[in-house]
């Protein structure tokens, strides 16, 4: 039995970097965005200056001028949310004023896209006047108050304290990892749920998402259940509730049937309203209800929200209801049919008086309709192979690009100015990036470092004058074995096999049967290492099983674990004397663990000692390699150095590199082993591992 313990851990130890897919929130935040700071020149290390500079304090001044670039960097993000910021806070400052979409996006050439479009910035604008308007939180204690949370596969009342201690221990990297609902959810659950009076309607932001819906509460979730109740049952239960917009968005684009969403809608104020939570499958906006259930293409919500007075959007330049619908069908040549309510769609916006934006363009010879909604992707009638289907697609009335929304010119207009203040700000953002950029390459001409060029031209030498490349490349440096192998062992794995399939549908114990009577594939092996991450208990026994089992082809994959994690895998069972096929060991995957120091003492208590007279690189090249990028010892080689008495070529040229532009590091290495002390004039590597 699983533990929910180590499940919960996991939810935001691993992030679902590995086996859970990311998506990306519907939303920006602008909660006190950080402050924009200009250049001060007077402190920046101008890289052109550098080479007046005497050899010494050059490289004294890039290593300097480096670092300011590091932590830049780090604030890159901010910086670019911190101008995108004062954009979106000066389309809010309109759109209360009573400036529409279509009088806003008269501005957007004057703006040049910067990680968002004109576009992106005023729906987020919206969106964020919106949601003024409904209950959101950040604050997982919120988890404590809800009932009804054992309709979520794996969770229930005891395991929630877990739950919120490590929503609270773990801040916010941008990844979400999607729950799930459980098979069974029984009627009292759902009734719980609906005990949540005061804060039903309370959406919770965090890493957590519940199926595909990026918040949750207990309205959401009595949507994404509400089908384990027979309508009238439903109908009865929901009777004294309220629902917002974004619980009727939730039923939307979880396709309940119409008869719930009718339900619903009783229920819920102000149904005309911008749903906040959900977008479409190319990231378009909603507007309103209406435009989700076009991209939906099912007409009988079409006519239900009619009598709600919530109708498509049709906003000639932006978007219109039919744009929403032909952009969300599938059209692919060898399709002999489509489906039914794509015509019944089509046929319904079409007698509404609804036009799309288009024009009639050649293809091949003959004539066609390239659909082209700004800011979406374009459809080609010319792709579709019904010809009924066809023939309605060319039978719609187009906005011409000549009815396009008029473009202004900069004026002196508080949007004009805001849009010209961020695009100064951009180009002080830029000025810096490549100011840092010379400096990288400054930076490398110092260092001495081989370009990806040079190593692959001595691998070609090596394999042409030496029968033995492996063992000649290594002694030159670990990191040209590594490159020569991935170049060997390229290999471009399958997709799709009975196995992988049956890792994606979590069927564990076919899978176990498979592994049992077939060898597994290279593939295969790193999948299954990869799943182990986040679903160890029940895959432990099918890596076991493994009839003629094959090394992985990296344990990289294995840095994700924390020291809680490696401890219960060792209890469990598994071999910590496992070798990828280079040869690297586990106290590779542990030094590049951000618990490297906790993780390689534990395995230091277990009798575990790392492997260095293998091809290719060992733990002593990896910390000496980290140690050098971030200019300091890693503190892991404290532990390690004690566990290792002989030394390789690879790992003196290392050290010698220390020595070299971090001597008061390299001094305290020496002191701490003093076998690695660097006498004679021993050369610097000048190949890098990838790390």
């Amino acid at each position: 039995m699983k533990k929910i313990g180590f499940f919960v851990s996991c939810t935001l130890i691993i992030l679902i970097a590995i086996s859970w897919q990311t998506k990306q929130e519907t939303r920006q935040e602008i909660d006190s965005p950080p402050q924009f700071e200009r250049l001060d020149n007077s402190e920046v290390v101008i890289p052109e200056h550098l080479l007046d500079v005497e050899e010494k304090n050059s490289l004294s001044a890039l290593l300097r001028a480096k670092e300011q670039c590091d932590e830049r960097h780090l604030t890159y993000s901010d910086k670019v949310k911190s101008i995108n910021n004062s954009l979106i806070r000066a389309l809010q400052t309109e759109l209360q004023a009573g400036k529409t979409e279509t009088e806003l996006m008269a501005y957007e050439k004057q703006y040049t896209t910067f990680h968002r479009g004109f576009d992106d910035l005023l729906l987020l604008a919206r969106i964020n006047l919106e949601k003024q308007k409904y209950q959101f939180t950040r604050s997982a204690e919120i988890l404590g108050e809800w009932t009804g949370l054992s309709v979520i596969n794996g969770l229930n009342d005891e395991k929630v304290p877990q739950l919120i201690a490590d929503l609270q221990s773990n801040p916010p990297s941008g990844m979400k990892m999607f729950l799930s609902l459980k098979d069974q959810v029984s009627r009292s659950e759902i009734a719980l749920l609906l005990d949540n009076k005061e804060n039903f309607n309370t959406y919770l932001e965090s890493p957590l998402g519940i199926e595909d819906v990026s918040v949750i509460s207990p309205s959401v979730l009595v949507i994404l259940t509400a089908t384990r109740l027979d309508v009238q049952e439903f109908q009865q239960a929901i009777a004294q509730h309220n629902f917002t917009v974004n619980d009727v968005a939730v039923a939307i684009h979880s396709e309940l049937p119409v008869e719930y969403i009718s339900a619903v809608l009783q229920q819920t104020q102000s149904p005309e309203a911008i749903p906040v939570l959900m977008r479409g499958p190319f990231n378009e906006a909603f507007f309103n209800l209406a435009d989700m259930a076009a991209a939906k293409h099912n007409t009988r919500l079409l006519q239900l929200l009619a009598t709600y007075g919530v109708t498509p959007s049709d906003k000639p330049g932006i978007v219109t209801g039919l744009d929403i619908a032909i952009v969300n069908m599938k059209f692919y040549s060898a399709t002999q049919s489509y489906p039914d309510e794509y015509f019944e769609t089509l046929v319904y916006l079409k007698g509404k008086g609804y036009r799309a934006h288009g024009e009639t363009v050649q293809f091949d010879g003959a004539s066609g309709i390239r659909f082209s909604p700004p800011h979406n992707k374009s459809q080609w009638s010319s792709t579709v192979s019904d010809p009924e289907l066809k023939k309605l697609l060319e039978s719609i009335e187009l906005i011409s690009v000549g009815e396009r929304i008029p473009q202004l010119k900069p004026d002196n207009s508080a949007l004009s100015n805001a849009i010209a203040v961020a695009k100064d700000k951009r180009q002080e953002l830029k000025r810096e990036g490549e100011q840092c950029a010379a400096t990288e390459r400054l930076l490398r001409d110092r260092e001495g470092f081989a370009d990806f060029e040079e190593a692959r031209e001595i691998i070609k030498r090596i394999e042409a004058d030496y029968g033995e490349v492996a063992g000649q490349l290594h002694q030159i440096d670990p990191a040209l074995y590594v490159i020569w192998y991935e170049q060997k062992n390229h290999r471009v794995g399958r997709s799709e096999s009975v196995f992988l399939n049956l890792l994606r549908d979590k069927q564990f114990q076919q899978a176990l049967e498979y592994s049992t009577a077939h060898p597994l594939t290279t593939v295969e092996t790193d999948a299954l290492l990869r799943a182990m991450l986040s679903n160890f208990d029940e895959l432990l026994s099918v890596w076991q099983a493994r009839v003629m089992p094959a090394a992985p082809s990296s344990l990289e994959a294995l840095k994700y674990l924390k020291l809680e994690q490696w401890q219960y895998w060792y209890e469990q069972g598994f071999d910590f004397n496992l070798h990828d096929q280079q040869g690297r060991d586990v106290f590779v995957a542990a030094a590049l663990s951000q618990g490297a120091v906790n993780v390689i003492s534990f395995f230091h208590e277990k009798g575990l000692k790392p492997q260095t007279q293998e091809l290719g690189p060992d733990v002593i090249d990896v910390l000496l390699e980290l140690s050098y990028r971030d200019g300091k010892l890693h503190p892991a080689l404290a532990t390690v150095l004690p566990l290792v008495n002989e030394f390789e070529p690879n790992h003196y040229a290392r050290v010698s590199r220390l020595k070299q532009f971090y001597p008061g590091e390299y001094t305290a290495l020496v002191t701490m082993k003093p076998a690695l002390e660097v006498k004679g004039d021993v050369p610097m590597n000048r190949f890098r591992l990838r790390l």
